[in-house]
């Protein structure tokens, strides 16, 4: 099932059942769930919403099978408005997520201090090979990733920072905001770069904070470094760029490590 049907098929009144192919270990992808939450959250504002501005997820459980998805209106006010919603797996609480929309304001002030990473362009890098993609979670398939630089996984590198460039194979007419929270965590966590073979690995939370517009389609300059590591956790902060060259969001997880 592709990321656009993924996303269609979800009706806040029913329960959704959670597709084989987005499967990542014994829990669904985060970046669907969250993306599922984010699709149930607009669905819940029949008068529509501002642009996202700020999401906050935590992952609690495994979130399998059939998923409930109930979001509740924090507050809206004039220019901000904040939902919550809950993924239930069965009886169990999955994961929370609030998401934050605000219209866009005039200010003072207008810069940007993150630089765009130095990488070839999509098309000159390559695609990873089809022969190791039956090694990898289910999901990885529905995106066309594409190594730009930084390290590899279990390669037991000393930097640990993942590079690369990524694109949905079927995101269709989604909203972009759907389209890029449910790209953003196709990386596994760059900690995994320091190891030498494969160890259990698994999101706590993630918060992303967005800059601006974003369209659905096209490609994704994504980065994350794991900026400590040690007594089970690795704490990473991740970049979004698009190919202009512009900053898109910007974010952080923790990321249990055995």
């Amino acid at each position: 099932m592709s990321f656009r049907t993924a996303i269609e098929s979800l009706d806040i009144s029913n329960a959704y059942q959670l597709p084989d192919s987005w499967l990542q270990g014994r829990t669904a992808y985060g970046g669907l769930t969250a993306a599922l939450a984010l699709a149930a959250a607009q669905q819940s504002e029949s008068e529509g919403l501002p642009t996202l501005r700020s999401a906050q997820v935590s992952f609690i459980a495994p979130a399998t099978d059939s998923l409930i998805f109930q979001p509740k209106l924090l507050r809206k006010g004039k220019s901000v408005t904040a939902i919550n919603v809950d993924c239930l797996s069965g009886d169990l609480l999955a994961a929370r997520m609030t998401f934050v929309f605000a219209h866009a304001r005039d200010s003072q002030i207008d810069h940007v201090f993150h630089h765009k990473p130095e990488v070839p362009v999509p098309l000159d890098c390559r695609e990873l090979p089809a022969s190791g993609q039956d090694k990898m979670p289910s999901f990885v398939r529905h995106f066309d990733i594409r190594p730009a630089g930084g390290s590899l996984p279990l390669s037991g590198a000393k930097h640990p920072e993942l590079l690369a460039w990524a694109k949905h194979r079927d995101a269709g007419n989604i909203d972009p905001s759907v389209a890029l929270m449910g790209l953003a965590d196709c990386l596994p966590p760059a900690a995994l770069t320091a190891y030498n073979k494969p160890a259990p690995i698994s999101s706590l939370n993630w918060s992303l904070d967005f800059m601006g517009p974003v369209s659905a389609s096209g490609w994704f300059l994504l980065r994350s470094f794991s900026r400590k590591a040690g007594s089970g956790y690795s704490s990473q902060e991740m970049e979004i760029w698009d190919e202009a060259g512009n900053l898109v969001s910007v974010g952080r997880q923790l990321v249990a490590i055995f």
